[in-house]
């Protein structure tokens, strides 16, 4: 692997933040729903959103939490980070979808995106015809670890399925927030499938 390829402290601290954000957004999401029932674990999940934009706001425009830039990407210094649409469109999804299609949705999005990063940094080798970023090896593990993930929630075919249509998104999108559109995207794709069996 060349040197200039080599993964940063910041790379890996982002897909630590990444897990640990998917397994944080997970429980909480499980225990506000079976404490509250989901209108207010909606309203929990939007005072987060928040609380997350807050410090957002203070991060981008007065400089006071600019320790968390560690875990940004460079062209997020400047505006919100990815983990504001993450939360947002995950919340949509349990406002418009049955429990175990969002739980999945999610799972395969925190995990999958996360490993994908990974294994493809360290291992991609084979570079895809649809984003010179991404590789092949990239795309499998996002395929296997979003499924595996998904299939605590949702039947292993549908699972499969939907972390599969959700790694091929994601090795299109070379300049579209994957996560705005892979979740919906992945979620309706389940539940038309439901519907249709």
């Amino acid at each position: 692997m060349e040197h200039s390829k080599l993964p940063t402290k910041n790379f890996y601290l982002r897909k630590l933040a990444h897990f640990i954000n998917g397994i944080f957004l997970l429980l909480i999401t499980d225990f506000l729903l079976d404490r509250y029932g989901t209108p207010k674990m909606l309203l929990a999940g939007t005072g987060i959103l928040l609380l997350v934009m807050a410090g957002e706001f203070l991060r981008i425009e007065t400089g006071l939490v600019r320790w968390l830039n560690i875990v940004a990407k460079k062209q997020e210094y400047r505006r919100f980070s990815s983990l504001i649409d993450a939360i947002a469109i995950n919340l949509l999804m349990f406002a418009v979808f049955p429990t175990p299609i969002a739980f999945a949705t999610m799972s395969i999005s925190a995990f999958g995106d996360g490993a994908a990063g990974l294994f493809g940094r360290m291992w991609g080798k084979h570079k895809t015809p649809f984003n010179e970023n991404k590789s092949w090896e990239g795309f499998l593990a996002y395929a296997v670890v979003g499924s595996v993930f998904a299939s605590f929630f949702v039947p292993p075919p549908l699972a499969v399925t939907m972390a599969i249509v959700a790694s091929f998104i994601e090795i299109n999108c070379k300049y579209v927030e994957d996560n705005l559109i892979v979740p919906p995207t992945i979620a309706f794709l389940a539940y038309a499938i439901q519907a249709l069996l």
